[in-house]
């Protein structure tokens, strides 16, 4: 007798088939939670998950922050920005490398729907009247005036939207500032899963790699002592992989639906989406 597969099978060998495929997955695949996206979320775990990808995006682990700053100044190079916003910012690790490069001359804002505040006002003190923080929520998927001349930047941060909230927000940032690009350090591929398994690298490394930052006992309870964190970010991780939208998918949502222009590319995990407003 043929023994029924679980719904947890099921789920799981749809998964494979669409990732190794490249089947248009989130027109199918639910949307599953991530721990980041959950309102009760204690705060520190939230925290020390922010910086587990901090520090698990930078050298010596990966150069995806080099990347990604680089393709922020050129894009602002491109469209004039005079502003540069990081919408999600986490604990603002783009903002902070681009205070300190030379190559950027715009004044720089950082913001998220869960602002960690201590982490801006670091910023704001260490780079005065460059960085300008917002310590109230923002949320993104609803329009919002920003200054003339500014460029809207989304660094891992559009997949945490469902498929027609994300539709919402790039209608609002498209009605909000002068452009937009979204990178995302990993893609719906089965390489990126199988990527996102080296993180509990990083994660349990971390009380020690950020020990001379404030938090260090917040780290070694959530990383060792109750290693929650690397347990919640692995699991975000491969949920991150699944809710990517491919090349094609965003060239009919923002070119097909939206009506603008868009350029996407990729390399084997990372995706930059530049949109034409």
């Amino acid at each position: 007798m043929p023994i029924e597969p679980t719904l947890t099978q099921e789920i799981f060998v749809s998964a494979i088939v669409h990732l190794t495929q490249g089947a248009a997955l989130t027109n199918r695949f639910p949307h599953l939670f991530e721990f980041m996206d959950l309102e009760w979320l204690p705060l520190g775990l939230r925290n020390t998950m922010r910086e587990i990808l901090e520090c698990g995006n930078a050298k010596p682990f990966r150069r995806y922050y080099d990347f990604a700053v680089d393709e922020i100044v050129r894009h602002a190079d491109a469209v004039a920005a005079e502003n540069i916003v990081e919408l999600g910012a986490g604990t603002a690790p783009l903002t902070r490398r681009l205070a300190q490069d030379k190559r950027c001359n715009a004044n720089l804002y950082i913001c998220d729907a869960n602002p960690d505040r201590d982490a801006y006002r670091a910023l704001e003190q260490a780079h005065g009247s460059k960085i300008q923080a917002i310590y109230t929520p923002v949320d993104f998927s609803k329009p919002r005036q920003w200054p003339a001349k500014t460029l809207l930047v989304l660094s891992a941060t559009l997949h945490h939207l469902p498929w027609e909230v994300r539709r919402n927000a790039l209608v609002a940032m498209s009605q909000s500032a002068d452009a937009v690009l979204i990178i995302e350090p990993l893609r719906r591929t089965l390489s990126s899963l199988l990527f996102v398994i080296g993180s509990a690298v990083p994660a349990i490394l971390l009380p020690l790699l950020f020990l001379g930052r404030k938090g260090t006992l917040r780290r070694i309870f959530w990383c060792w002592l109750l290693p929650a964190a690397p347990l919640a970010f692995l699991w975000d991780g491969w949920i991150s992989c699944i809710r990517q939208w491919s090349d094609a998918e965003y060239e009919a949502e923002i070119g097909g639906i939206l009506r603008r222009g868009v350029t996407v590319r990729h390399s084997f995990f990372t995706q930059v989406v530049k949109v034409n407003i």
